[in-house]
């Protein structure tokens, strides 16, 4: 260690040299300068974290050290580009747990006997199973088999992130994004909604699989506004600078990259494959308007907390049923979208009918100018002479409905473009996440939902 730094000294300068990367790392990967000599303070530091980790006594201190050696990984594999890895050194001597602030009450002794005495019971009843286990790995398995367990062990991993079992901000870096943005969130909610049955017994009913799929939606809308869950805006540094490096061009999506055309292409055959109210629309079109709400929002919607981009990203998760949510797109609104916001934004939506489409929106008018020439910022919108209804496609901003209601003379055009507005921005906790179709309590739409004898 360079000189006698205590845990102390390496905290301070961890917090100094972490927080100017995290502000800074555009600029120093700029200046060759200021870069090396960043380099080399931040070297200094992962030595002395490496020796005292050998030295300190404290479980908690030693702890630290491990946590901020993974920060540290993290900083040089994602934000500076050079792939390093950061490796603390083995305790020299058994490590103290703080001690406890008061005594064990006599009665918590004896609870704490009892439930260890069940534990050991259950490890000397399950001892000569354990010994039939190199046995049973004798037993051979098919492809398919082993191709299942190999899937459903990446479902569970994603499901582990979804649940904060292993953290997305600590734990798992930008190289690993792709085994979430590769496992689609119904795989989770499914594997989940059989695990949730077998734990009731495995007894099937008429409304056994919509009800157990019901719960395993609404287990990760609780994680959506479990406040213990969200990371600091500092964490979202890493995750930004992946959308911004492989989705965004100047904060807008752009249809020709490669990548944006996969991620694109990746969605519409979830289109395709299922029967939903998306099926009426072409399906790259539908796609492309999932992945431009939800990535050209996502990181305002984090870094101002605006609501308007937070239901943007989150009426995004509505197109389709759920079907075209991927697990790292749910895993940032999770881990750093304010569960105030979402709560106000579904209150908002309480005792609303719901929508004949998520993804686009319609009011019957009697009438409509003839002359009007829609905004040039309002391209979702249109006016559907055959059916009578005013349509709008995605969801609407407070500007352009500004926008739209400055060129309207009557009230009841005005109230039209309103009512359009709310439509298309409505938010029900209920169907967060959720298939519709598989739902019993939906009610069925109103007449003027209704548009050339199909839903929109």
């Amino acid at each position: 260690m360079t000189g006698s730094r205590t845990i102390e000294d390496v905290k301070a300068a961890h917090e100094e040299l972490y927080n100017r990367v995290l502000a800074d790392h555009r600029a120093l990967l700029k200046n060759e300068t200021e870069l090396n000599s960043f380099i080399s303070n931040a070297d200094r530091l992962l030595e002395d974290i490496r020796t005292l980790s050998a030295q300190v006594v404290s479980l908690n201190d030693y702890m630290w050290l491990s946590d901020a050696a993974v920060r540290w990984q993290t900083v040089f594999s994602s934000l500076l580009n050079m792939p390093k890895e950061v490796k603390i050194s083995p305790p020299l001597r058994p490590l103290e747990a703080a001690q406890p602030a008061r005594l064990l009450p006599e009665d918590d002794i004896d609870h704490w006997i009892t439930e260890r005495a069940k534990y050991l019971s259950k490890v000397r009843k399950a001892t000569p199973l354990l010994r039939e286990a190199d046995n049973i790995q004798r037993i051979p398995s098919s492809p398919d088999e082993m191709e299942g367990d190999w899937r459903n062990a990446n479902i569970d991993f994603c499901a582990a992130v979804l649940e904060g079992r292993i953290s997305f901000c600590r734990q798992v870096g930008s190289r690993s994004y792709y085994r979430l943005e590769r496992q689609w969130l119904q795989d989770v909610l499914e594997l989940n909604a059989y695990h949730i049955w077998e734990s009731k017994g495995g007894v099937s009913g008429p409304d056994t699989g919509t009800e157990d799929y019901d719960e395993a939606c609404e287990q990760v809308r609780q994680m959506l506004v479990n406040r213990s869950i969200k990371a600091a805006k500092s964490d979202f540094e890493e995750p930004m600078a992946y959308i911004e490096t492989h989705f965004l061009t100047d904060g807008a999506i752009d249809r020709h990259d490669e990548r944006v055309r996969r991620l694109i292409a990746s969605k519409a055959s979830r289109v395709s494959g299922h029967k939903t109210d998306l099926d009426l629309a072409p399906n790259l079109a539908v796609a492309e308007m999932y992945v431009k709400t939800f990535y050209e929002n996502i990181i305002p919607a984090v870094l101002r907390d605006d609501p308007e981009r937070v239901l943007m990203v989150l009426k995004a998760f509505q197109y389709g049923n759920g079907i075209l949510i991927n697990c790292f797109e749910v895993a940032l609104a999770i881990y750093f979208l304010d569960p105030d916001m979402i709560e106000d934004l579904w209150r908002g939506a309480q005792g609303k009918r719901f929508p004949a489409s998520w993804s686009v929106s319609a009011v019957a008018v009697e009438s409509w100018p003839k002359a009007y020439v829609v905004p040039a910022q309002c391209e979702g919108f249109r006016f559907d002479e055959w059916s009578g209804h005013i349509v709008f496609e995605g969801v609407m901003t407070e500007a352009q409905k500004t926008a739209l209601i400055a060129r309207l003379r009557e009230d009841a055009h005005v109230l039209a473009v309103n009512d359009l507005f709310e439509r298309s921005r409505l938010l029900p906790r209920e169907v967060t996440f959720a298939r519709q179709e598989t739902r019993a309590d939906f009610e069925p739409p109103e007449p003027d939902e209704m548009v050339g004898g199909g839903l929109f």
